[in-house]
């Protein structure tokens, strides 16, 4: 699967990056010191990191920006339940060949979209 598009919500010092499109041949994070560039990169590892630790899982206490976090519990807000990365990923050819193998053709076609989020309570949803 390609990664095409990724958003990062109430991560750190991120309220909202809006869509991030991932091109095909390079893609460059630029910004001031302390604007959320690796909080971005961050909140991306944290979505399927290499390893399964607990410390590379998401964290409301850890990652949801401080300064918000009192206030949306006060409002009632279910904060464990937020997601605050969501990816695009599209479907390749060699991905598409294993889902066949597994359940037959027709089941998902080459270059088909694939939203997939993760909650803070590191659950995912797509």
């Amino acid at each position: 699967m390609k990664l095409k598009k990724v958003q990062i919500q109430m991560f750190r010092n991120i309220i909202d990056s809006t869509e991030v499109e991932i091109e095909p041949h390079i893609t460059c994070l630029v910004g001031k010191n302390e604007s959320g560039k690796s909080a971005f990169l961050h909140a991306l590892w944290r979505f399927n990191p290499a390893s399964t630790r607990s410390s590379e899982e998401f964290s409301v206490p850890e990652q949801y920006p401080a300064w918000l976090e009192k206030k949306h519990r006060r409002e009632g807000r279910d904060l464990e339940n937020f997601y605050p990365v969501t990816v695009h990923l599209e479907w390749q050819p060699e991905d598409v060949k294993l889902i066949e193998e597994k359940f037959g053709p027709g089941v998902i076609e080459t270059g088909a979209m694939l939203e997939l989020s993760k909650s803070y309570s590191n659950k995912f949803f797509g």
